[in-house]
């Protein structure tokens, strides 16, 4: 069975690939994507439990509505790739000061963000701060402290550092700028503790490059894989979680790689026990916990319990669960095919107006690759609105903005200035 799905999910990348002949339009990379995940489990022998017949249909059935939603979009919008494009010195610098005071605005934040971290881990009560950070942050739980604004500040880091990448005609200053954005915003996520930022902004930065060059330098895929690995060992050793600070390198390699195979594949594992026993983990409307939240804050009182998931093992344990889990769990077989198809048409819009050169869908499609590249461990769609809300309003703010504030003797413009390739 998981062959027929490999080869069915496959053949769906290759039509897609044939109407649009673009690898990273959002259908064809979803399903190939999802077609490399089954190989690779298929491959990993014993080393995971086998899954159902009921879950491989699960993954089929998504990766084709979500193909029909983008292939309805698709034939309603006309795609004319033109990512060079003339634009309003007005706008533009604006857009420069705007990036400019973003980079002074986190770099002045800094400080006061690691103070903060510090005073987390502090509360407490570890010996090991890294581990007393995590436990005070990602456990969910209540009465832990959270990161409060920093929460905003270091989404806000993702956003401006894609944003400065997108625009980035190639001087040293904006190459400059662009770069240490990166860098801060890296940072920022990184002492966290935790991967899922870090990893939305390197694949961010991948889709952002597609739509503005629709390829990848070799040079810059090195970089990007180097950092990669930094971004997934790092946390893993701090936190004893797959490595470990007092074994020697040989071991940690080994451990290291193990760990990554349960971070990609375990979630596709562990999602076979919620299709197979849905009671096993409780839902608590995880789809729609940012409504739930605002409704509580205006006097309601549900119960959102913990947002972190019980594990799984796997045989290994996980407590990721893909990007079917809260569509699953809260909808059922007929929500999640709907849901998917929404998304494919959703993500397929975004991506067309990024390649027809505007610079805020761009930057979404940014996130929305990097959204999708994570799909094996986890839902960053609808139980992520208020990131999304977050990111809209911030590329509306700096790309179209200057649009309803241009004078009527302004030079005619779409988006924005001439994209000179990199050197």
């Amino acid at each position: 069975m998981i062959l027929f799905c490999i080869i069915f999910m496959a053949s769906l990348a290759a039509f897609n690939f044939k109407v649009t002949r673009i690898l990273y339009y959002p259908p064809t990379f979803f399903a190939a994507l999802w077609a490399a995940l089954l190989f690779a489990l298929f491959i990993s022998g014993d080393f995971f439990y086998p899954i159902s017949d009921l879950t491989l249909v699960l993954y089929s059935l998504g990766v084709f509505m979500f193909s029909m939603g983008g292939l309805l979009v698709f034939s309603l919008y006309p795609n004319r790739p033109r990512t060079n494009m003339s634009g309003n010195p007005r706008d533009i610098s604006f857009t420069n000061r705007f990036l400019d005071l973003g980079l002074l605005v986190l770099l002045l934040a800094f400080p006061f963000y690691w103070r903060y971290l510090q005073q987390i881990g502090a509360a407490s009560g570890f010996e090991d701060f890294w581990i007393g950070l995590r436990t005070q942050t990602g456990s969910g739980e209540q009465g832990n402290m959270g990161f409060g604004i920093y929460a905003y500040l270091t989404a806000f880091s993702t956003f401006i550092s894609l944003a400065a990448y997108y625009v980035n005609d190639g001087t040293l200053y904006q190459r400059f700028r662009a770069y240490a954005l990166i860098a801060v915003s890296l940072t920022y996520h990184v002492l966290t503790v935790s991967r899922l930022g870090a990893m939305i902004t390197i694949f961010g930065i991948v889709g952002v490059t597609l739509v503005r060059y629709g390829r990848i330098r070799i040079r810059s895929l090195i970089v990007g894989i180097i950092i990669f690995v930094l971004i997934f060992s790092v946390p893993a050793l701090l936190l004893n979680k797959g490595g470990s600070r007092e074994t020697d390198i040989s071991e940690n390699v080994v451990s290291l790689t193990e760990n990554f195979k349960v971070y990609v594949l375990g979630g596709l594992v562990a999602m076979d026990e919620v299709v197979i026993h849905p009671e096993s983990i409780e839902s608590n409307w995880r789809s729609l916990r940012f409504f739930i939240t605002i409704a509580n804050r205006l006097g309601s009182n549900f119960d959102l319990g913990s947002s972190n998931l019980d594990f799984t093992l796997t045989p290994l344990p996980t407590n990721v669960y893909t990007i079917y889990f809260p569509y699953f769990q809260d909808y059922g077989w007929a929500g999640t095919a709907f849901i998917m198809f929404i998304l494919g048409a959703f993500t397929t819009r975004v991506y067309i107006l990024a390649i027809n050169g505007d610079p805020q869908a761009a930057v979404l499609f940014g996130l929305i690759f990097g959204s999708l590249i994570l799909s094996c461990a986890s839902d960053l769609f609808m139980i992520s609105i208020s990131y999304w809300i977050q990111a809209y309003v911030f590329t509306f703010l700096l790309f179209k903005l200057p649009l309803y504030w241009r004078d009527h003797e302004s030079i005619p413009s779409d988006t924005f200035q001439k994209i000179r390739p990199l050197s």
